[in-house]
């Protein structure tokens, strides 16, 4: 029998006695109740604590939704709670056994510890001892026959990964083993001190191998998520394991994998909520593991913050959002500082704590989100936060999102929130909703009027952006007056540099900035353009990109229209006049020869999306706290209210 001290009925009837020593003996109780007797938080912000059934104690370990229990302080010393999820694993060089926390609820609070409780593993070693000494044989009685004893096999047994077989070349999954002898160890419960841990994960996320510099040496990469029932963690490979590990690894699938070196995680490059991360090296073991185990159901591991809270959450904190999308942006292009041409999409979500925001969705994600998604639920996972619009989200490369998700409880609450007309009340958190377009500073109104009102009074230097749905009235190619001179609407450009070259067709070009020469150039627009909508006209320059979309032809092409016929020329330039588009434009206050002056320029253009400025426009009519319609009274008809005349 295991060996428990005399414990005081009266002040334990909460607790369930005993327990933990039956728990390091392999027992799975259903949801135990200890105590929290002492709690401890590290340097990375995880905490760790000591549990009590009134008899023994043991060390506790947390995983993220239940670490914030203790951060919050909801928890705290001598706290009565409830596991409804929890495991015992074994962590360190020295095989300390953990209890790990999945699932905590807090059932109240006391001032002093219950009990008298000492260290389980001491009652276990003292049984040990006991054990021990009563199965010593008597002075010349002949040892027991067998190979080995049951702690000799534990020993070997750890001399290879837990749960592979003994083999050289690929790990292979061993036959199956009897129950409890192999415990795969939680993820939960993994930090840089563990030394020999086997986990059993699902692959939830899986990047692409993909080529990156180190040092200067150019160098393979791969990275992919993993996650069980208690936690999720990031995996990374490089050179020549990123190659093999990407091949093992399938989305969706269950793996052994073990051994690695586990650091503390770069948020910046990490969209799981872990406190660690993992690499993979040439000592790491991975194969597909094929006992029928339901690690959980969705797709995702997901840990979702509502949107009320993300206004105390500070820029690039890595979140889980759902919500309803009441509101969708046209697809947008726009070039970055660098020159590289991106392409974006603006989201407006809102969930049940009443509260919106704008999420801003990238690349191949933005092109292949449908413009007619109406009000789906949509579920993203590992968003950053940003200050743009006060308050806002962004996918990132290791970001995820799912349209309607069939396996998410929270998404089924969310649809029958929509349902019931909760959207049409939520307060916003991004304070320019109706801006789609790239570019900083402040935000304008959607008419060319309140852009030029805006602009008044700005300091030199400073710009403002608004997004305009507004004609092409007029493409100027002469500068004007009595001359009428030419203005050309492009210029000869490096074909190595892009700069601007100088020289002609019959002595060639050269590039004053890169060196370059050569006896024909690339020609780059920068055409002069009157916009115009019913509040105002103004004049704005579109450069290279932005005016091939509105052109739609490249400036080689005009070059050579205009060198064949200026009358081809001049019907090319007229068939875009009275076009409408929608113009992502940025007014800029300058001094030019000591006077003030605005600059307009287009920063983006796209055709004009009709069901999504329907859309929006809709939003913020909702916005407005309108009076209840009242029903006119009936009005008798003139003829039966006037009065007859009376005779003469």
């Amino acid at each position: 029998p295991i060996f428990r001290p005399p414990r005081r009925q009266s002040a334990m009837t909460a607790l369930s006695s005993n327990v933990l020593a039956d728990m390091f003996g392999g027992a799975a109780p259903q949801r135990p109740v200890f105590q929290i007797t002492e709690i401890k938080r590290d340097a990375s912000g995880k905490h760790r604590c000591y549990i009590s059934d009134g008899v023994g104690k043991a060390p506790a370990v947390m995983n993220s939704s239940t670490n914030e229990l203790f951060a919050d302080e909801t928890i705290k010393p001598f706290s009565v709670v409830r596991l409804n999820e929890c495991i015992v694993t074994t962590v360190g060089k020295t095989a300390i056994k953990v209890v790990v926390m999945m699932a905590v609820e807090l059932l109240e609070h006391r001032n002093e510890c219950i009990g008298d409780p000492m260290q389980v593993a001491d009652m276990l070693k003292a049984q040990a001892a006991s054990t021990e000494s009563a199965a010593t044989p008597l002075k010349g009685h002949a040892p027991h026959n067998g190979n080995t004893t049951p702690e000799s096999s534990t020993i070997q047994s750890r001399t290879q990964p837990l749960g592979f077989a003994n083999a050289t070349g690929p790990p292979k999954i061993s036959q199956p083993t009897p129950a409890g002898a192999f415990a795969p160890t939680p993820i939960g419960a993994l930090n840089p001190y563990t030394s020999k841990w086997t986990i059993k994960a699902k692959v939830t996320q899986m990047g692409e191998l993909r080529q990156t510099t180190a040092k200067g040496v150019p160098v393979s990469v791969w990275e992919m998520v993993v996650a069980d029932e208690s936690g999720e963690i990031k995996m990374t490979a490089w050179r020549e394991n990123a190659d093999r590990f990407s091949r093992i690894a399938t989305e969706g699938g269950t793996f052994l994998i073990s051994r690695g070196q586990i650091r503390m995680a770069n948020k910046r490059f990490s969209t799981t909520s872990n406190c660690y991360e993992i690499t993979l090296t040439n000592d790491s073991h991975m194969a597909p593991c094929h006992d029928d185990v339901a690690i959980f159901t969705p797709a995702y591991r997901y840990e979702f913050t509502p949107i009320a809270d993300l206004a105390s959450k500070p820029a690039n904190a890595t979140v889980d959002v759902a919500g309803v999308v009441t509101a969708t942006g046209p697809l947008v292009e726009l070039t970055s500082k660098k020159g590289t041409q991106l392409v974006k999409r603006i989201l407006t979500i809102s969930d049940d704590s009443n509260a919106a925001i704008e999420m801003t969705l990238w690349g191949s994600t933005a092109q292949s989100f449908p413009d007619d998604v109406g009000s789906a639920v949509v579920t993203f996972k590992g968003v950053q936060v940003s200050d743009w619009n006060t308050k806002s989200l962004g996918m990132g490369r290791s970001s995820r999102m799912q349209i309607d998700p069939s396996d998410v409880p929270d998404a089924k609450r969310l649809r029958t929130w929509a349902d019931g007309g909760g959207a049409a009340h939520a307060t916003t958190l991004s304070v320019n909703t109706r801006n789609e377009g790239g570019g900083g500073g402040a935000s304008a109104g959607d008419d060319l009027a309140e852009l030029q009102e805006a602009a008044q009074g700005l300091s030199e230097g400073a710009s403002v952006y608004a997004t305009v749905r507004c004609f092409v009235s007029k493409v100027l190619t002469n500068k004007g007056g009595q001359s009428g001179e030419e203005r050309p609407i492009w210029f000869a450009s490096c074909t190595k540099c892009g700069k601007k070259a100088v020289g002609d067709d019959s002595t060639g070009f050269s590039c004053e900035a890169c060196g370059w020469s050569g006896q024909a150039a690339t020609y780059r627009y920068v055409v002069a353009l009157l916009l115009e909508d019913a509040s105002a006209a103004s004049y704005g320059t579109a450069f290279q990109d932005q005016a091939q979309k509105i052109l739609e032809k490249s400036a080689d092409e005009m070059k050579a229209i205009k060198d064949s016929s200026k009358d081809a020329f001049d019907s090319a330039v007229q068939a875009v006049v009275w076009k409408r588009y929608s113009f992502r434009l940025k007014l800029k206050h300058e001094t030019y020869q000591g006077q003030d002056r605005p600059k307009l320029s287009i920063v983006s253009v796209s055709p004009v999306n009709f069901v999504a400025d329907g859309k929006r426009l809709l939003e913020r009519i909702q916005r407005y706290e309108l009076p209840d319609e009242v029903a006119p009274q009936p009005v008798a008809p003139a003829s039966e209210a006037e009065e007859p005349m009376e005779e003469m």
